[in-house]
Parts: structure tokens; C-alpha cells; sequence
């Protein structure tokens, strides 16, 4: 009896891993049905045939000589580098072998497979050319060329930009879901712990609505609009109410909200995460500020907080709070993961939050963000307490809504507490702070030394501060 073809050094057999894949690519796709109805309708294709091939053939390429002797003698040895230095990229491998078979499979699964472990980029071009004696090279050059084809005049379309959009949008679809179909099943196989995959869901905390939340619930039904309100007059609620009916319309399956600045997601992820189960934090510092501390305090183990804290980045949460330049960057398609940010974020409904905060840099790109939503038909809401009438002609959103109903309300009471080069010698200011079950203060210091006087302060009293 001949012994079983593997896909892992642990002993997990090809068989045994490719039905693992094909199973999690049907229970994304069960799971977020949205995505498939959206896809037929920009390319009139099948997403769901397409990723099920993909699947299936994407490791095919470790049926090959060379792999499969490697991987038995890491297997044997308990070591990894035979396959490191096998030569052999077993993704190229599959492609090469679906072509032997006539498998007959679209760019976007070809795409798809030989990215799954992100080696589809002019970085890994050596192995492309080298592994198995340039047998791949032919494949590699077709990738380029496709991605190239309308650099020459002669054969670019009447509208570019909109084209290679689509364009991106198709291959992307299929390669996102690969990749995170098979990252979640090695994942399993290992003993990992899986997110499940959750549909939007938000309950209105209140007896009845404000007057911003009103006004939003007027007007929700318009593809974008742009709310004007002060602070404190419950716009995250109704941020939240307007995406509610974009997802209960069939217009998205997730929420995206974009904040200016790292503290600004810190906060209103919290808030949103009252009202909403599932909700994911990601900028260049959120596992410092969120899910490290929980999994450190044994909230949640640190493998796990690292699965929750990827599911963000990639747009997977039914609720995602970022920085703006996390979905700007991923329109540049400059990393493996921007490809799986891109099409999740066409997926979602997308709230600009404090727009009136970025300069005129970010602002010139967010220009370019928008256009690809609208391209996508993504509902956006933008929202500021400042917003300018003229935000209007500058975005290319016709509807401005605001709220006038809580003008006359207090927002916040100053103190002039005196000299304050050191804690102490504000410590009442202070300790009112710590107050309430969960302490909230904004500390403003104008040097790191003093920053950090106020730091150790905090920890001293047992809060730790972002």
C-alpha cells in the first residue's frame, strides 16, 4: 500500500487538507452571502465556483517529487529546512500542474492560488525564474503581462482607472478568500482556536432617538451623505443606526470607520464596542493599546488575541474601527494583505469620522478613496462637528444633514487648576479622574519628561494610561 500524499510535516495528508480548505471557503462564503451577490453583479462571474476550484487545486503542486521527499524527512527529522531548501515553491508547483491537466482555470483562481502565501510580487521574482530549473517562468511572465497590459497607449481602455478596478476587484475576491480560507484551516489543523466569522448586529441602547440620530434615519437611504453635528449630540449612534440600514438594505455586510488618529480609534472602538459584540481595532499601535493588555491580564490567550487582532486588519469583523491611512494604503496594492483590505472594505458601508482633521495631503488622497467607493457603490457617511458647506462640492456628495437640536448644550466645564509642572501639584484635578469605574482623562503635556511624570503617576494608582 502506497503511503499517503502529505501537506504538512505534521502528518495532515493532502486529501484530508484540501477538503479542510473547500469546507472553510464555503462557510466564508455562507457566512457572508453579500459578497458573493456583489461580486456576480461588477463581473458577472461566480464567486463562489471560482474560490471552490481555487481550493481544490491550490495545493496540487505538493503531489510533486521533490516536495513530497522534502516534507518527509522534516517529517522525520522534526526539522523544517528540506523544504526551505527544496527549490520548490509548491503554489507555482500547482499552478503548473492544473495546466498539465487542462483544468481549464480563470485568471483570478490562477492568481489566487499562486498567491496564498503571498510569493505573487516582484520580490520572490528569483524563485519564479529559478525553482524546478525555470519551469515557472512562463507562468510568471503571464502574471506580469496581464498586470502590465495597458501600460502601452494602443491598448489601454477608454477609462483606465475604472477598468483596472474591476480588474482588481475580480482577482482580488478570489484570492482574499483563498488565502484566509487556508490560513484559517493550518490554523485548525494546528490545535488554533478560530474566530467565527459574525454577522453585523447593533441594538439601540436608548428609549428614543436624538435629534442627529433622526436626522440620520431622514436621510439613510442616500448612497453618501455628509452629517454635520457637535460633540456629544450621539453621532457613533447614529453612525451606527445608518449602517444598520445599509446592511439591512443589501447595500453591505460590515461597517468600516476610519478615525485621524490612533487615540481617536482607542476611544470611539470602545464606545462602539457597548452596543456591538464583535467589534475590531486596527492601527500601527492597537495590539500595544487593546488586545496585548487583555491577553497579558489572561482575558484572552495571546495566540487567539493574535487571530482576533488579524481579522481587523483584514476588514473581517462585522465592525472595524482604523486609522484613514489604514484603507488608504491599501488602495496602493504595495503589500500581499492590501489585496484582502481592498475588496473587504467594497463590502462594507464606510463612516469618515472628524473629516475636517486631516491636512491637505491626506485630504487629496481621501479624494481618491471615495471615487473608488463610489465606483463600488460603498455607502459612506461622513461626519464632523465643523464640517464646511463646501464639503460638499469637495467630496461629490450632494446631501449635507445637521443637527441644530443640542447647540444649547453644555459640553464641558473649565477649571483653572494653576501651576501643573508636576502631578502633585494638580492631584485633585487628578484623582477626579480616577473616580468612576472606568477612569477617563485626556492628559496634555508639552514635554515627554513631563508626559511621563503624569504616566507613573497614573500607574502608581493603579490605571495604566494609553
Amino acid at each position: 500500500m502506497s503511503e499517503p500524499i502529505l501537506a504538512k510535516t505534521s502528518g495532515v495528508t493532502l486529501e484530508d487538507h484540501t477538503a479542510h480548505v473547500v469546507e472553510q471557503a464555503e462557510y466564508l462564503l455562507d457566512a457572508r452571502p453579500f459578497m458573493e451577490a456583489k461580486y456576480r453583479r461588477f463581473t458577472g462571474e461566480d464567486l463562489r465556483a471560482q474560490l471552490l476550484r481555487a481550493a481544490e487545486w491550490h495545493d496540487e503542486g505538493k503531489k510533486h517529487k521533490i516536495w513530497q521527499t522534502a516534507c518527509r524527512k522534516d517529517r522525520a527529522q522534526g526539522t523544517s529546512h528540506h523544504l526551505r531548501d527544496a527549490g520548490l515553491r509548491h503554489e507555482f508547483a500547482s499552478v503548473w500542474w492544473a495546466d498539465q491537466k487542462e483544468a481549464g482555470l480563470t485568471f483570478p483562481e490562477r492568481a489566487a492560488i499562486a498567491a496564498h502565501h503571498g510569493k505573487l510580487g516582484f520580490r520572490h521574482e528569483h524563485r519564479w525564474q529559478e525553482d524546478d530549473d525555470g519551469t515557472f517562468v512562463p507562468y510568471w511572465h503571464d502574471f506580469v503581462s496581464t498586470a502590465y497590459q495597458w501600460d502601452d497607449p494602443a491598448n489601454r481602455p477608454e477609462n483606465p482607472e475604472r477598468t483596472a478596478l474591476l480588474a482588481r476587484y475580480r482577482v482580488a475576491g478570489v484570492r482574499a478568500l483563498l488565502q484566509l480560507a487556508d490560513t484559517r484551516v493550518s490554523r485548525e489543523e494546528s490545535g488554533g482556536w478560530l474566530p467565527p466569522v459574525e454577522p453585523f448586529a447593533y441594538d439601540f441602547p436608548y428609549d428614543a432617538p436624538r435629534g442627529v440620530q433622526e436626522e440620520v434615519k431622514q436621510h439613510r437611504h442616500k448612497p453618501a451623505m455628509i452629517l454635520r453635528a457637535p460633540t456629544g449630540s450621539g453621532k457613533t449612534d447614529a453612525a451606527m443606526l445608518w449602517a444598520q440600514h445599509q446592511i439591512e438594505e443589501d447595500r453591505a455586510d460590515r461597517l468600516a470607520i476610519a478615525m485621524p488618529t490612533r487615540f481617536t480609534s482607542n476611544a470611539l472602538a470602545v464606545d462602539v464596542s457597548k452596543n456591538v459584540g464583535d467589534t475590531g481595532l486596527y492601527h500601527s499601535s492597537a495590539w500595544y493599546t487593546g488586545l496585548r493588555e487583555e491577553a497579558e491580564q489572561g482575558d484572552l490567550e495571546m495566540d487567539n488575541a493574535r487571530e482576533l487582532h488579524r481579522m481587523a486588519r483584514l476588514l473581517m469583523t462585522p465592525v472595524t474601527v482604523s486609522t484613514i491611512d489604514h484603507l488608504l494604503i491599501a488602495l496602493t496594492g504595495t503589500r500581499e494583505d492590501h489585496h484582502s483590505i481592498f475588496f473587504n472594505l467594497m463590502n462594507a458601508c464606510v463612516v469618515i469620522d472628524e473629516v475636517d482633521f486631516y491636512d491637505a495631503f491626506v485630504q487629496a488622497n481621501l479624494l481618491k478613496l471615495l471615487r473608488v467607493l463610489r465606483l463600488f457603490e460603498v455607502p459612506v457617511l461622513i461626519m464632523s462637528a465643523t464640517v464646511p458647506e463646501s464639503a460638499k462640492a469637495l467630496y461629490g456628495i450632494e446631501h449635507l444633514a445637521e443637527d441644530r437640536t443640542d447647540d444649547e448644550k453644555t459640553r464641558c466645564y473649565i477649571h483653572e487648576g494653576g501651576a501643573a509642572e508636576k502631578p502633585d501639584q494638580v492631584a485633585p484635578v487628578l484623582e477626579k479622574a480616577l473616580e468612576p469605574d472606568e477612569p477617563a482623562a485626556i492628559v496634555y503635556a508639552n514635554t515627554v519628561s513631563r508626559a511621563l511624570d503624569y504616566y507613573d503617576w497614573f500607574c502608581d494608582r493603579g490605571v495604566r494610561p494609553i
